[in-house]
């Protein structure tokens, strides 16, 4: 069986362009012959969004045309909880000797190796094979903006990875399954905790800036390491010539920072 894992960017409440997202994935996963398609749970409406009723009506519309296009295919997806959505079945994958978890997981230090312990575990425990496929791009709850990165990851029967998808990049990766028992194990994901977040906020500020269509920003620069450190990252995500960096020293600073 060849299966596509659709790691793709999800903006959460926007529909209409999340469902074009997915149905361009759907006619690719055809092209490359695949028999199913794995997008993440929250691919139509986002993770962390207000399951209002104005919301669970527009997700069945656009439920039913992702179904519309999964002719010759199995889309696999998840949904708020909503009613009578036409010709939409669950499907218990381990009857086809394969387990899978598209479940969203939000970035955070040492998230991967925790995800890769737990599918590892469950893998090794049911004998088969486990297919995680996680969403990228940030989202805004009001208070927190949560960063996903990606990193899905195909487990073997024995519990080691396989394969793995990139970080905070969309991708369409196929995997035969009759493959997956000969593919070389990876070593263990060991990333500094540092570069961890380095490449976390850089990916979450450029999102965040572009979403609010905000090109230039300026900085008070105190000579602290919190200003340091956020005028290093917004130049490197903006390029100096779109930062401006202001320090106003009083009276009370001292003169490293005042010069």
């Amino acid at each position: 069986m060849r299966i596509g894992l659709a790691q793709i960017e999800v903006l959460a409440g926007q529909l209409d362009i999340n469902t074009e997202k997915i149905l361009d994935f759907i006619a690719q996963a055809k092209k490359k012959n695949c028999n199913a398609i794995i997008f993440p749970q929250g691919a139509i409406s986002g993770y962390y969004v207000n399951e209002s009723k104005a919301l669970m009506r527009e997700e069945k519309e656009y439920t039913e045309k992702i179904i519309e296009a999964s002719s010759n295919i199995t889309v696999i997806f998840g949904v708020n909880k909503i009613n009578n959505v036409k010709k939409g079945t669950r499907i218990d994958t381990e009857k086809f000797g394969i387990k899978i978890e598209n479940v969203d997981e939000p970035f955070f230090v040492g998230s991967i190796n925790k995800i890769d312990k737990l599918y590892s575990l469950q893998a090794k425990a049911k004998k088969m094979p486990l297919l995680f496929v996680n969403s990228v791009g940030i989202q805004n709850t009001g208070k927190t903006i949560y960063a996903f990165e990606g990193l899905s990851t195909v487990y073997n029967a024995k519990g080691e990875v396989v394969r793995r998808l990139p970080s905070f990049a969309e991708t369409l990766e196929v995997i035969d399954t009759e493959e997956i028992e000969y593919m070389p194990a990876l070593p263990e994901y060991d990333e500094k905790p540092v570069a961890q977040i380095y490449r976390a906020l850089s990916f979450s500020i450029e999102r965040f800036l572009k979403q609010i269509h905000m090109p230039k920003i300026v900085i008070g620069i105190s000579g602290g390491i919190d200003s340091a450190i956020a005028a290093a990252l917004y130049t490197k995500v903006l390029g100096a010539e779109n930062v401006l960096l202001v320090n106003m020293p009083s009276v009370f600073n001292s003169m490293t920072t005042r010069n």
